[in-house]
């Protein structure tokens, strides 16, 4: 995802067709494409592409703000801590699993102790990728869809299957 965001912004700079407005996008990209956060790249191309941002209450903001929860969850996550009771029940939920388990997409408990299970075993699913994958597509395509024609167009031809698989 953030692949395609720096993409949308070499592209909009790069482009012999874009208007000023566009390549101003791609060169405010160009000072953003390492140190702003992907999820901030996305929220301003929606915002100066569509000239509104998204809806952070709905989708598919909603599923992509748990992606890169999920995300940052995975890259910087720290030892493994429960408190537990005497019969070994959680004190304690981890709110993102909870969230993910909402989906209906992870991992059901295996075990009665809360130590067994753990947090990779619950979203190592084939159900947790598929989601992954629909909202990257998702908001890819929703970027794709207000941008102007020709960079629309040079989107489509660099991430066909991408673009492809969200309209399935």
């Amino acid at each position: 995802m953030e692949a395609f965001a720096n993409e949308v912004g070499y592209l909009a700079r790069e482009s012999l067709q874009s208007s000023p407005e566009i390549h101003s996008l791609g060169d405010l990209f160009e000072e953003l494409e390492a140190s702003a956060s992907v999820q901030s790249k996305f929220l301003l191309l929606r915002a100066l592409l569509a000239k509104k941002p998204y809806d952070k209450g709905a989708n598919p903001y909603q599923d992509f703000s748990l992606l890169i929860a999920l995300r940052n969850e995975l890259v910087h996550r720290k030892a493994e801590r429960y408190e537990v009771d005497v019969m070994h029940a959680p004190l304690t939920t981890n709110a993102l699993l909870e969230r993910l388990r909402s989906k209906n997409i992870i991992a059901q408990r295996r075990s009665l102790i809360p130590l067994v299970q753990g947090f990779f075993p619950a979203i190592e699913t084939p159900a947790v990728a598929k989601w992954a994958l629909t909202t990257a597509a998702a908001l890819m395509k929703d970027v794709a869809a207000v941008a102007p024609p020709d960079l629309r167009s040079q989107l489509e031809v660099r991430y066909p299957l991408i673009l492809q698989y969200a309209a399935a």
